[in-house]
């Protein structure tokens, strides 16, 4: 496999693409119009791999066993490039990449000549397809997290948020930003982890780094620990509402077990108590921000809001 090259990865069709939705405005490019220009790439490499006995599959030559297989590895361009695309755009701006993903990972690709769905590791592209999960997932644990890079999970205190770097803060900020809008927009399945835009176990750990961690209110505010917990809540309240009512199990033990404040907790998820725990921590880190900070008392306030009607059914 060759190695990683931005050069290639900002030159390939998809990228030239997909950038189209956060470049141009939007009277000019549509979600609708990126949908229509990834379908007719995924034609294409169709049509290019037909004769093929060998595709290329995430990063991998594996042996063309049939022509639901013919998409290649254009779903995981696709995903790789939303990831980046998100990473790189402030949440104001994310309206059409969150669209078009929302759009897209609903739809099912099928081959014209076989009437088949096409598909990617037994999955139908894009309805059941899980690289758009697996990319974020790879963003978040080896580049926001990474520890080299400052480690955006070992933030406990003001102090650990000032040595992370300021781009590692943006990308994570942006990439919560995303995939909470795509979490609420999912439909909603009995199993969180059936869905390919619903990230319950990105949610659960966050809300449980900033508000079930011994941390003081007054270092905790500030931090992005605690902006990305409040984007849960602006952007996904009704989502993680509704994962607390029906009690899901995210992303096992490691991510969904409780906080080192609620070590005696038997929580394996959400669940209403928890929920009820984090707004009330939301509440007490409100009244611990100084009056002279109003962007980060608005931030508060509107993540209380949205967590208030979510509970209410508003």
């Amino acid at each position: 496999m060759s190695a990683f090259s931005w050069e290639v990865f900002e030159s390939s069709e998809v990228f030239k693409t997909l950038r189209k939705l956060t470049e141009q405005p939007a009277e000019a490019y549509s979600s609708e119009n990126g949908l229509q220009e990834i379908h007719g790439l995924v034609m294409a490499e169709v049509a290019k791999n037909r004769g093929k006995s060998l595709l290329e599959v995430n990063g991998s030559q594996v042996r063309n066993e049939g022509k639901p297989m013919l998409a290649g590895a254009i779903p995981d361009s696709v995903a790789d490039v939303l990831v980046e695309l998100a990473c790189r755009t402030p949440p104001s701006d994310q309206r059409r990449l969150v669209e078009f993903a929302s759009q897209l990972y609903r739809r099912t690709e099928i081959d014209p000549e076989s009437g088949e769905p096409l598909t990617q590791d037994g999955k139908a592209v894009w309805a059941e397809n899980v690289s758009l999960l697996r990319s974020a997932n790879t963003e978040w644990r080896d580049r926001i997290s990474a520890e080299e890079n400052g480690g955006a999970w070992n933030i406990k205190t003001y102090s650990d948020d000032v040595g992370l770097p300021s781009d590692i803060k943006r990308r994570w900020a942006n990439l919560m930003a995303f995939t909470a809008q795509l979490t609420q927009l999912a439909p909603p399945v009995p199993e969180y982890d059936d869905n390919p835009i619903h990230w319950a176990h990105m949610a659960i750990w966050s809300l449980r780094a900033a508000f079930e961690a011994d941390i003081a209110p007054h270092e905790l505010v500030g931090t992005t620990t605690f902006h990305v917990a409040c984007l849960w809540f602006i952007y996904a309240a009704d989502a993680v509402w509704a994962c607390a009512l029906k009690e899901i199990e995210a992303g096992g033990e490691f991510m969904s077990s409780p906080g080192s404040q609620y070590q005696e907790k038997a929580w394996k998820g959400f669940n209403q108590e928890r929920w009820d725990t984090w707004v009330r921590a939301l509440e007490t880190a409100g009244t611990s921000c100084s009056d002279s900070d109003e962007e980060t008392k608005d931030m508060i306030d509107g993540a209380l809001k949205k967590a208030k009607n979510a509970s209410q059914g508003n």
